[in-house]
C-alpha cells in the first residue's frame, strides 16, 4: 500500500501596489467555540490516527525548529551584600508593553535599585546603582541545569523568573526558574517548571503568569509518552493523558499541541494549571482579563510524495492565509476557553490586536486575491463578527497598527506611507475617517498623548521604475486631533541607507522618559553606500515648542572592536541613563550624556 506524506512549503510573499479604498467586501465566517462544547480525545489510538493525519506538515515543521539554540553550563557567584546606598530616586523605566497592568517579559529590567540582565553568556547578572550613578556587580545567577538557556525575565520587589529553554535527549522544554529575591543576600530558587515544547510568548498580570507553549511531536517516535504533551514541577513529571487534550473540529491540523500554563505566583505549593489543545499559537494578545491566542494557516503548493516510488506530484491551492483566533478568560491562575473565531489574512504582530469595552479588534493583511488588501475586524464577547472595514491600502501590506480606545490607527506601505484614522465608535458600523500620505514608513508607533502620535520606521526614496529604496531611520510626529485630517508637524532621519535599529520590530527596544520629554532607542548608524559609522543607543528629545527632535547624542561602545558591545537596550534611573550590552552596562548622565561609570561582565 502506498504511503504519502504531504509537505506543506510556506513562503510568504509581499505584494505591493498603490494606495486608497476599494469596495467593503465580506469577512470570513466566524464560529464560536466555548470551553464547555470544546471534544476531547477519547483514547490514545484516537490521539495517534488524529497526529497521523497531519504527520507531514508536522515533519515538516519539527524540521524547521531544529534551529533551536542549544545551551551550556554555568556557575554562581556574588559580590558585595546589599546596602541601602542605592539609587531608588526619582522615577525609572520600565519594559516598553502594550497594556497598561500586562506585563511583558525583556532582556532587561529594573526596580530602581538594580538591573536584572540576561546576557550572552547565558547567565543574569543584577547590577546595584548607587546614588552617584555608579554601578557594582552585586550578584551573578548562573544556578541553572547544565542544558538551560535564559532569554527572558519579569521581576518584583519579591520575585525573580526567569524563563528560557533546555534541550536534552527527551526533546526540548520550555522552562520558567522562579526566584524569592525577598532577601537581595540570599536570593533562592524556590520552583523550575518545565513544559515539553517551547515558549513562544508569556504575559504577567500581578500574582499569575501565563505562559503560550508549542509543542510538535517527533516525526518517528518510540514509545506512547513521547507523543503526549508534559511537565515537570521541581522534577516530579505529570503526562497529559489523552482525555486532557481538546481539539477543534474546525481546525483540520492536528499535527501539534498548544500550551497554556497558568501559574500562581503567590503560592509556590501549588501546582501549574495547564490547558492542552490540539493546534498552534503564534502571536497572542493579552487585556487585563482575557488572552486572544492567534495562528495563521498559509495554503501555497502542496507537495504529495510517493516515496516508494519517487514521485512527487504539485497541486496548487488559493494563496490563502487563514487566522485562527482563540479567546480565553483569565481568572488569576486559570485560563478558560470561550470562542474561536477565524478570518483571512494575517496580523503583523501583537499590536495588530486589541479589546475594547468587551470588543476585540484585529487588523490583517489579505493576500487571498489577485490584489492584497488591509481590513480590521470587530467581534463581540462571543467573538461574533459585528463589522468590519476592508479593502483598504490595495497592493500594500501593514507595517504597523495602534489602537487607542475608539480610534484606531494603521500605517500601510508600499512606496509611501498611508497614515488611516479609523473610527471605531460603533463596533457595527467602523469607518475611516482620514488618511494621509507621506514618504517612507513607520513600523511602530506610540501615543505620546490622546491627540499626537510618535511613529518610528524607515525614510523611503521613490525611484523611476516604482520601487522604494530604504534610506534613513526615520522618526515623526503626527497630529491626529483632526482625525479626518491627519496632518505630519515635524520629522527627521537618521543615517542613510543601511541604517537600522531593533526596534523595526521590537517594541521593546524603544525607552521612554516622559518627565524629561526624550526617548532613545539602539540602532546601527550608516552614511552614504552602506559604510557603517557606529552603533548604540540614539537620544532624542521632543521639542514641541519648536516643533522638531533634537538628536542628542548615540551612546557607542566601540562594537566594531567587540561584537559584544553592541548595545541592545536604554534605561533610565531617575537623572541616570545607562545603555545595555551583552557584556555590560555603562551609565550617563542624563542630563548631559557625560560617562560616569561602566561594568563588564564575564
Amino acid at each position: 500500500m502506498k504511503k504519502l506524506i504531504a509537505l506543506l512549503l510556506i513562503i510568504m510573499i509581499l505584494f505591493t501596489g498603490c494606495s486608497s479604498i476599494i469596495d467593503a467586501g465580506t469577512a470570513s465566517p466566524d464560529v464560536t467555540v466555548s470551553e464547555e462544547d470544546l471534544p476531547h480525545v477519547e483514547s490514545m489510538s484516537e490521539l495517534k490516527a488524529m497526529l497521523n493525519a497531519t504527520k507531514g506538515s508536522a515533519f515538516v515543521r519539527w524540521f524547521r525548529d531544529m534551529g533551536m539554540e542549544k545551551v551550556n553550563m554555568l556557575a554562581e557567584g556574588d559580590a558585595q551584600p546589599a546596602g541601602e546606598d542605592t539609587a531608588a530616586q526619582g522615577t525609572y523605566s520600565e519594559t516598553n508593553t502594550q497594556v497598561s497592568g500586562v506585563d511583558e517579559a525583556d532582556r532587561v529590567k529594573t526596580d530602581g535599585k538594580y538591573i536584572y540582565q540576561i546576557t550572552d553568556y547565558n547567565k543574569v547578572f543584577i547590577t546595584s546603582v548607587d546614588s552617584d550613578g555608579r554601578l557594582t556587580v552585586f550578584k551573578e545567577i548562573s544556578d541553572f541545569d547544565e542544558t538551560f538557556y535564559a532569554s527572558t525575565l519579569y521581576m518584583d520587589e519579591d520575585q525573580l523568573i526567569i524563563i528560557g529553554s533546555t534541550y536534552d535527549e527527551n526533546g526540548s522544554f520550555a522552562t520558567t526558574y522562579i526566584y524569592d529575591k525577598s532577601d537581595m543576600n540570599n536570593i533562592i530558587r524556590v520552583k523550575t517548571i518545565d513544559i515539553k515544547g517551547y515558549c513562544t510568548d508569556s504575559r504577567r498580570i500581578g500574582d499569575s503568569l501565563y505562559l503560550v507553549c508549542n509543542y510538535y511531536p517527533g516525526y518517528y517516535y518510540a514509545k506512547d509518552t513521547e507523543l503526549l504533551p508534559c511537565y515537570a514541577d521541581n522534577g516530579v513529571t505529570t503526562y497529559q493523558a489523552p482525555s486532557d487534550i481538546y481539539y477543534f473540529d474546525n481546525v483540520e491540523d492536528y499535527s501539534s499541541y498548544l500550551i497554556l500554563a497558568a501559574i500562581d505566583l503567590s503560592d509556590m505549593s501549588k501546582d501549574t494549571n495547564l490547558n492542552t489543545y490540539l493546534g498552534n499559537g503564534q502571536t497572542i494578545y493579552m487585556s487585563q482579563n482575557n488572552l486572544y491566542v492567534t495562528y495563521t494557516v498559509y495554503s501555497y503548493y502542496t507537495y504529495a510524495v510517493d516515496f516508494r516510488i519517487g514521485v512527487g506530484s504539485e497541486s496548487a491551492d488559493t494563496n490563502e492565509q487563514l487566522t485562527y483566533i482563540h479567546k480565553f478568560k483569565a481568572e488569576g491562575a486559570v485560563l478558560t476557553h470561550i470562542a474561536l473565531a477565524e478570518t483571512t489574512g494575517y496580523p503583523i504582530n501583537q499590536f495588530s490586536m486589541d479589546e475594547y469595552n468587551g470588543f476585540f479588534r484585529i487588523a490583517v493583511t489579505d493576500t487571498s486575491k489577485e490584489v492584497s488588501t488591509n481590513n480590521v475586524y470587530i467581534y463581540n464577547e462571543n467573538m461574533e463578527l459585528t463589522g468590519s472595514i476592508v479593502g483598504m491600502a490595495p497592493g500594500e501590506q501593514i507595517y504597523s497598527v495602534r489602537f487607542n480606545g475608539n480610534t484606531g490607527y494603521m500605517v500601510t506601505y508600499r512606496t509611501v506611507d498611508p497614515l488611516f484614522v479609523m473610527d471605531l465608535t460603533d463596533p457595527a458600523n467602523p469607518k475611516i475617517d482620514g488618511e494621509l500620505k507621506i514618504p517612507g514608513y513607520s513600523s511602530y508607533m506610540h501615543m505620546y498623548s490622546e491627540t499626537m502620535i510618535l511613529g518610528f520606521g524607515m525614510d523611503t526614496q521613490e525611484t523611476e521604475d516604482d520601487r522604494a529604496l530604504m534610506q534613513g531611520i526615520k522618526i515623526a510626529m503626527f497630529d491626529v486631533s483632526d482625525k479626518a485630517n491627519p496632518i505630519q508637524l515635524f520629522t527627521t532621519s537618521i543615517g542613510k541607507r543601511g541604517s537600522y535599529s531593533e526596534l523595526n520590530y521590537d517594541h521593546k527596544a524603544f525607552m521612554y522618559c516622559e518627565e524629561k520629554g526624550i526617548f532613545a532607542f539602539p540602532a546601527s548608524i550608516c552614511s552614504d553606500d552602506y559604510c557603517y559609522e557606529t552603533q548604540g543607543l540614539v537620544v532624542v528629545k521632543i521639542d514641541m515648542e519648536n516643533s522638531r527632535f533634537d538628536i542628542l547624542g548615540v551612546l557607542s561602545q566601540d562594537y566594531v572592536e567587540n561584537w559584544s558591545n553592541y548595545v541592545q537596550r536604554g534605561l533610565y534611573i531617575g537623572d541616570f541613563l545607562f545603555t545595555v550590552s551583552s557584556n555590560g552596562i555603562y551609565s550617563y548622565n542624563f542630563n548631559t550624556l557625560e560617562l560616569i561609570d561602566n561594568v563588564l561582565f564575564d
